[in-house]
Parts: structure tokens; sequence; C-alpha cells
């Protein structure tokens, strides 16, 4: 998942820095290095801005799947070690049983 966000970078950051359309838009007051890499720097209906939810959406489904993957693996082993026979699965333990009942 990081790595993926490394690959959205590469292509995210050039975008982000020549994401302004004209020079009246507010993004040309942007000084800092960092703000013009960042997506503030996007002109209003900019189609860059695609790029960006684009690459939003991928890196959510990629998250998604990973969790998703997670839980299978958890569920199998979890399913595993919870149908051994094991006298802990089927026993309850009570404590503080009065003298007069045990």
């Amino acid at each position: 998942l990081a790595a993926w966000g490394v690959f959205n970078s590469i292509y995210l950051i050039p975008i982000n820095v020549y994401g302004c359309r004209s020079a009246e838009d507010e993004c040309t007051s942007l000084s800092d290095g960092v703000n013009r890499a960042s997506l503030g720097n996007i002109s209003a209906r900019n189609p860059s801005l695609l790029a960006t939810t684009l690459a939003a959406y991928i890196l959510f489904g990629k998250a998604m799947w990973y969790i998703f993957r997670e839980f299978r693996w958890f569920t199998k082993y979890r399913h595993k070690f919870l149908t051994r026979p094991r006298p802990d699965n089927y026993t309850v333990y009570v404590a503080h049983i009065p003298k007069l009942y045990r």
C-alpha cells in the first residue's frame, strides 16, 4: 500500500505543480514549493482533478481489498482453531461456588 502511495506521488506531483490554468486564478499566489505541489495548486474545473480522484479511489479500493483478504485469512484460521477438539472448548469455569453446593 505504501508503494502504491509512492507511485501515486510520482505522477500526481507534476500534475499538481502545473495544474494552475491562468494567471487570474487563486493558485498563482502560492509561493511555497510544498503548496505548489499540493492539490491546492489546481484551479477549479480543471481536468487534472480527475487524476487525484482516480488515485484516491484506487488507493481506497486497494486498502479495502487488503482488509478483505486479511479477514478471510483470519476467519479461516479462527475456524480451524475453534473446531479442534480441546477440553476448554467444551467446559465452563465457575468460580466462587458456595461450600454447600460443592
